[in-house]
């Protein structure tokens, strides 16, 4: 009977820590050297490139702070994004010269897995807020981005703004966006070009091909002319 007692209790020791790897993190501490352990690629020779605010200073650094408070971001927060029972992390770090979000999800058996959902300049504007949609956990990307677009015709190079708000939901081991209403496309091509910028920078066009094949046209930056062979898996 006692030796029964040991097993029950290593047994609910081990599957409590297993569980609550991210339930157990307490204070923007705890979540900072929690990411840093995740992402190999947030340090530098053992030194960490981020750092973490607390959520009333995030507000006040944020330039799109109005949005911050009326959708309730906060630094981090716990979500099930994969509704499989266990808790992941929304977290946004700081970068130099700007914030970044990122996600972790929980895979199970202490494995976790962190998406960069920011990228770019965002000016001091990329946050995200978890939400339900047709009951299903998701969240709302929002960014507001300025990019150059090219020379006006008096020569000078012109920048626009873009404010966008992409609803993001975890699928295929990844978040993509949120499509209420999925139509089947008989799709023959999918063309991608890279946009003009006032600064050095590769540039490149894509082809893909329905049967898989693909041409790539890149120059600038030492990039090649190449002739890539890609395979498409259907999705049902």
């Amino acid at each position: 009977m006692k030796r029964l007692l040991l097993f029950l209790f290593f047994f609910s020791f081990a599957f409590h820590v297993s569980a609550n790897a991210i339930d157990s993190l307490k204070t923007d501490n705890d979540v900072l050297k929690f990411a840093l352990k995740v992402d190999s690629d947030l340090t530098y020779k053992g030194r960490p490139l981020v750092k973490i605010v607390p959520t009333d200073t995030l507000l006040k650094l944020l330039k799109c702070n109005d949005v911050a408070r009326q959708r309730g971001v906060k630094t981090w927060q716990k979500v099930d994004f994969n509704q499989d029972g266990l808790s992941d992390l929304l977290v946004t770090l700081k970068m130099p010269g700007n914030f970044y979000v990122f996600a972790v999800i929980d895979k199970g058996d202490g494995r976790f897995k962190m998406f960069r959902l920011s990228w770019g300049f965002g000016n001091n504007c990329q946050l995200a807020w978890p939400v339900k949609v047709v009951h299903k956990q998701m969240l709302v990307f929002y960014s507001r981005t300025s990019y150059v677009q090219g020379k006006g015709s008096d020569g000078q190079w012109k920048s626009i703004t873009e404010l966008k708000a992409d609803t993001l939901i975890y699928l295929y081991n990844g978040f993509i966006e949120y499509n209420a209403k999925v139509k089947n496309y008989a799709i023959k091509s999918i063309s991608i070009n890279s946009r003009p910028t006032a600064w050095s920078g590769p540039k490149y066009t894509a082809n893909i091909l329905a049967d898989g094949k693909a041409t790539y046209h890149g120059a600038g930056l030492n990039l090649k002319t190449d002739i890539l062979l890609v395979q498409f898996q259907r999705i049902n």
